[in-house]
């Protein structure tokens, strides 16, 4: 067990090992959307007919782009972007609740994964987490409203 209280750059750089340790395994992605159907089986219904080996590696990048974003990589921040109008209402429609579960199943497959995890990896984790996925979510409605306003000066 680490201490909690380390700096904001020491958490971030935490955080960054342990994903470098778990991101090329192979079954971790598998593992994640597992757990996530276990812990909020309805999620499922928004993957039915998607490819989900594709959607592995798009959840890799995500969780990629969550984290350089916070240290400030435009690029980053872009991709973030997209992401958010791609699940945004007018989309994929993915409704903000879900994102605790996507959290909480994520965390808990890094745990499983990660051979270097320890207790205070999982405050990290959600300290880093909750800044892009908290965009995310204020972002659900936005391209709604963006998409109505376009077309009321049509």
């Amino acid at each position: 067990m680490r201490k909690r209280n380390i700096s904001w750059e020491e958490k971030i750089n935490e955080v960054n090992n342990s994903f470098e340790r778990i991101k090329d395994h192979r079954r971790f992605p598998r593992e994640f959307y597992r757990q996530m159907f276990k812990i909020k089986p309805e999620i499922e219904e928004y993957f039915k007919d998607i490819d989900l080996e594709h959607q592995e590696k798009l959840l890799l990048d995500g969780i990629k782009f969550c984290l350089d974003s916070i240290q400030g990589d435009k690029l980053a921040k872009i991709q973030l972007i997209q992401i958010s109008q791609t699940h945004s209402q007018v989309n994929l429609n993915i409704n903000p609740k879900y994102y605790y579960y996507f959290i909480e199943s994520f965390i808990r497959c890094v745990n499983k994964y990660d051979p270097e995890w320890y207790d205070d990896m999982e405050y990290y984790w959600h300290e880093i987490l909750m800044g892009p996925i908290s965009f995310m979510i204020s972002q659900y409605y936005r391209y709604t409203e963006i998409g109505q306003q376009d077309k009321l000066k049509a």
